[in-house]
């Protein structure tokens, strides 16, 4: 799937299809395959959208993050960074974690442990935030988080329940990951959300989705 050849999408575009895919991640405890679409059609078009430029480098497709925020409380900007000349974050739908810069997740986990007040928890694993969860009214208080692509339209919510997943029964922890290499915004957080990737118009497209409901149609 990828924007070189030999992928599949080159193969069959233009002749058979546009230059056009997009999937629709269930939820991978869900027991229900997902979706990859070819060409353009009523699936991929439908719906409120966020929308930002999409690059390729090598194998992969990048857009540019600008910054993560929860607005109203705090904003974090992001660099271009020195691992990718085109854009600063890796769209991946085979990485399950999110993976940012070491000092960007720093920011991200201060705030954060400011703005939610519930026991957190330091678990000595790969999770850098961690908080104990024993009611569906303390679940309520972890946010979602605004990220914001490059683009008038570049603004995505990404939903608390894919940004915090059970650790164990009484404990969640954020899906994201610290590096000092190259950024992915990995496929927990992509869970149903539509993804379409544009290879004519060169744009990457979020639209919020039940996968499950949007198969049926």
């Amino acid at each position: 799937m990828g924007p070189w050849p030999p992928s599949l999408i080159h193969q069959l575009a233009p002749k058979y299809i546009s230059k056009h895919l997009s999937y629709c991640l269930n939820n991978l405890n869900g027991g229900v395959s997902s979706r990859l679409f070819l060409g353009r059609g009523k699936p991929t078009v439908t719906g409120k959208a966020s929308v930002t430029r999409l690059m390729t480098q090598d194998s992969y497709y990048a857009v540019q993050l600008n910054s993560i925020s929860i607005p109203g409380e705090f904003d974090i900007s992001l660099t271009k960074g020195p691992w990718l000349t085109a854009g600063n974050i890796i769209f991946d739908s085979g990485t399950a974690m999110t993976i940012l810069d070491i000092q960007v997740l720093d920011q991200l986990v201060k705030v954060l442990t400011d703005y939610i007040s519930l026991p957190r928890v330091k678990t000595g694993d790969r999770f850098k935030l961690c908080f104990i969860v024993g009611s569906t009214q303390q679940e309520e208080q972890l946010p979602g988080l605004w990220f914001s692509f490059a683009g008038e339209l570049g603004n995505f919510r990404v939903r608390p329940e894919n940004l915090f997943r059970w650790f164990t029964k009484r404990m969640k922890c954020m899906v994201i990951m610290g590096t000092n290499g190259l950024q992915i915004f990995g496929n927990i957080m992509q869970q149903d959300v539509l993804v379409g990737h544009d290879l004519e118009n060169m744009e990457l497209t979020l639209i919020e989705k039940n996968c499950t409901e949007l198969y049926k149609s």
